[in-house]
This record gives structure tokens, sequence and C-alpha cells, in this order.
């Protein structure tokens, strides 16, 4: 039994560019090999998330508040343009931490590495309201979206590493 932020963990990764992209090509080879994925025979509960490549890490906790900030966010009538982006700009950071969970060293070798960047990321408590879940979301977001973050200049780019590029591409065409 898995604990709720385990599971926002593992929401963060799950909804991530990379295994979405992983998702759709292992589907595609397994159709061109004449088989049948198992994703499309009904096997989208447990027994298809297990054989997904899940990588674990030992510092969840950016993972977990990023997924907190995202649902809370998608679940607000957000009028302003700029707080309609926030989800989708912590989306991209999500997606540049997996990528960095997964590929360390391309990453590092690239300069393009994000987590160590991401400096206090305030978490939400339980009886915490709206507005100061807002707040925290705001705070967050104008930090690690200044013109000169290094956040914000390594997901700009990001695609210049090739094998991210394929991977953005990819789920760019959908």
């Amino acid at each position: 039994v898995y604990k709720r932020q385990e599971l926002k963990f593992l929401l963060a990764i799950l909804n991530s560019k990379l295994l979405t992209f992983y998702g759709r090509e292992t589907e595609i080879i397994l159709i061109k090999a004449g088989k049948t994925p198992q994703i499309r025979s009904g096997q989208r509960g447990p027994k298809g998330i297990k054989q997904l490549p899940i990588k674990h890490s030992q510092n969840k906790k950016p993972f977990i508040n990023f997924a907190d900030y995202i649902l809370f966010l998608k679940s607000q009538n957000l009028t302003s343009v700029t707080d309609q982006l926030m989800p989708t700009y912590f989306e991209q950071i999500i997606d540049g931490m997996v990528y960095e969970l997964y590929f360390p060293e391309l990453l590092k070798n690239n300069n393009r590495e994000i987590i160590k960047h991401l400096g206090e990321l305030p978490e939400f408590k339980v009886n915490m309201n709206e507005e100061k879940k807002l707040s925290i979301c705001k705070s967050v977001f104008n930090r690690l979206n200044e013109r000169d973050h290094t956040v914000r200049t390594n997901l700009f780019f990001m695609s210049s590493i090739p094998e991210i590029k394929i991977i953005e591409d990819k789920n760019e065409s959908n």
C-alpha cells in the first residue's frame, strides 16, 4: 500500500513527458511486432503500471511539492493569464526533474540540471487555506520564472540535448 506522498511522487513521474514518450514508443514497437500492447488490453491499472520503469529518488520532496501545486492550481478558477501559466510551468519543471532523475549524467554533462537549483519549495500544510496556497504557488513561480534564474534557463535550453529533443518533439506531435 502506497502512502499519499508516494502516490504524489508517482503522479509526477507518470504524467511526465518522458513516461508518456516511453509508453507511446513501447506501444508502437509492440504493434509493429504484431503483439497487442498490455496497456490496450485493459491493464491500465496496477499491472500496467508495474511494467513501467519507475525510477525512485532519495529526494521525492520537490516532485511531491510540485504535484501539490499543480493539483491545487488546476482546482482553482484562475483568471489572470500569469496565474494560468503557473501549472504549465510547474509541469515543465517536473519534466526537467524527471529527465534529471532518469538521465543524471546527460543533464550534468550538458549543464541542464534542475533539482539542485530549485531552492526552498514550501510545503502545503493540512489546514492551509486556499489564499495561502495560492500565495505559495505565486511566490515559487515568480522566483523560478525570473529571467536569469538557472531553472528557467535550463528548461528553455533543455531540448538542445539531442536525446531530450527527440522526446520533446514526439510529445509535441500528439
